[in-house]
């Protein structure tokens, strides 16, 4: 029992681990390059390039003027 346990609490750990990740690399994924090396390029962020994550899955009658 306490073998199972342990699988199943690391599993989970796992999971919130590339759960984190995957978020992390939707809104920023040159973010995952600063995280590694300690380095970030300001010119690279969301707000500098106007990224906006999943702003094409909108209806075009939905989408408000930046």
């Amino acid at each position: 029992m306490g073998a199972l346990l342990a699988f199943v609490s690391m599993a989970l750990l796992v999971v919130l681990a590339l759960g984190h990740v995957f978020m992390v690399f939707a809104v920023d994924p040159y973010s995952i390059r600063s995280m590694i090396t300690g380095r970030y390029s300001e010119r690279l962020s969301p707000e500098t390039r106007n990224a906006r994550p999943l702003y094409h899955l909108c209806r075009a009658g939905e989408r408000k003027a930046p």
